[in-house]
């Protein structure tokens, strides 16, 4: 009964929630809003659907599990992570090596020689000073800001069991296994990380339950590479007098066992739920 119920309903709420487009819109106050009202809605429909590549498929599953357990659930929020690639670069005399070393984004790996060139300073009717050029490998570090929106499985959160209202919830935590090369691409402490070791902590019901029911196994990091160990992270938002000056405020504290990376002063948390 419940499958039949669900999968008559899901058709038609879907049709509401993303039939168009425009999943939310914007209405001008007066004709100079208009432009300004346009481009926001236009702009929010691509948040959604394209730059976090299937908004559907996020709306989709809050709305079953909602259905099917009374609850679902998603998070949206700004993420800044650390992009790193590396690149190559040819002709370069040893002047614009030097500068390249400079740029703090920028790490040379190595740079080899690859021949010798005219110096372009070379006087006319004198034998022309040769420059040794060098083919550089760098490493290229860039801090990347984007939207996220992203739905986040019944099991991983967690939620004060008084809770009322959820932007009045005086905890509420996103709690899931992430690699270590996930920590450094969001530019957590090096030496924090190494301190890290396995959580040793088993799945709770719910994971075994999921992975029982599709006959799958949870993934596992690989154990050859270091970077794809996994580790359990809590990112909770909680009111709590953490300075002790007898009033609470509401912090941020992100950590993986008892190695916390964040803790900081916020004004709201980032999850949205459906009932």
């Amino acid at each position: 009964d419940l499958l039949d119920t669900v999968e008559w309903a899901m058709p038609a709420i879907m049709d509401v929630l993303c039939g168009s487009d425009d999943i939310i819109k914007f209405e001008p106050d007066g004709p100079e809003d208009e432009q300004s009202c346009m481009d926001a809605t236009n702009y929010v429909g691509y948040l959604i659907h394209r730059k976090n590549e299937d908004g559907f498929t996020t709306i989709h599953d809050a709305v079953k599990s909602a259905l099917i357990s009374r609850v679902g659930a998603g998070k949206c929020y700004v993420e800044e992570t650390q992009d790193y690639r590396e690149e190559k670069y040819s002709g370069l005399t040893q002047q614009e090596v030097d500068l390249l070393g400079q740029d703090p984004e920028l790490e040379v790996i190595e740079a080899l020689p690859d021949g010798l060139v005219p110096s372009p300073m070379s006087q006319q009717g004198q034998p022309p000073e040769m420059l040794q050029t060098f083919t550089v490998r760098a490493r290229l570090t860039q801090k990347i800001k984007q939207f996220r929106n992203e739905g986040v499985p019944p099991e991983e959160l967690r939620i004060a069991r008084d809770t009322r209202v959820i932007n009045e919830c005086r905890f509420i935590e996103h709690r899931r296994e992430v690699t270590l090369s996930y920590l450094r691409e969001q530019g957590y402490d090096e030496d924090k990380i190494d301190q890290l070791s396995g959580d040793g902590e088993d799945s709770d019901d719910d994971v075994r339950a999921r992975h029982d029911y599709d006959e799958s196994e949870p993934e596992s990091g690989d154990e050859t590479d270091e970077s794809q160990r996994k580790v359990w992270l809590s990112e909770s938002y909680l009111r709590v007098d953490f300075d002790g000056d007898g009033r609470t405020e509401y912090r941020r504290v992100v950590k993986a066992n008892s190695v916390v990376f964040d803790n900081e002063v916020v004004d709201d948390h980032p999850f949205w739920i459906l009932t």
